[in-house]
């Protein structure tokens, strides 16, 4: 059951990217690889197992590295909601560049 998580990980990655790129870099499953590589945590043994494989993607070390990188100094906001519904910040962090929102 690790693909939808995988599957979700992959699309908040190119989400990242292209608000502080502004483009997607990781386009194919190699891309993504790679990166998963750059960013994981073992888990269990050291070095791969049969446990734990590789460990876990960090993807918020992932995604934080994209972040300092920002070289889409004025990306565009979010697009409000059809209906005119309100977001509301749930969680932001100091630099105000990653937040959680809600309805």
């Amino acid at each position: 059951m690790a693909t939808p998580g995988a599957a979700g990980q992959c699309a908040l990655l190119q989400s990242a990217e292209l608000k502080f790129l502004g483009e997607i870099k990781t386009q194919t499953m190699d891309d993504f690889l790679t990166v998963v590589e750059k960013h994981h945590r073992d888990l269990g043994p050291d070095g791969d197992d049969v446990s734990f494989g590789k460990g876990a993607f960090d993807i918020y070390n992932a995604v934080k590295e994209i972040a300092e990188q920002n070289t889409n100094p004025d990306p565009d906001p979010p697009n409000p909601p059809p209906g005119g519904d309100e977001w509301a910040t749930v969680w932001e962090n100091e630099a105000k560049d990653l937040r959680v929102q809600e309805r």
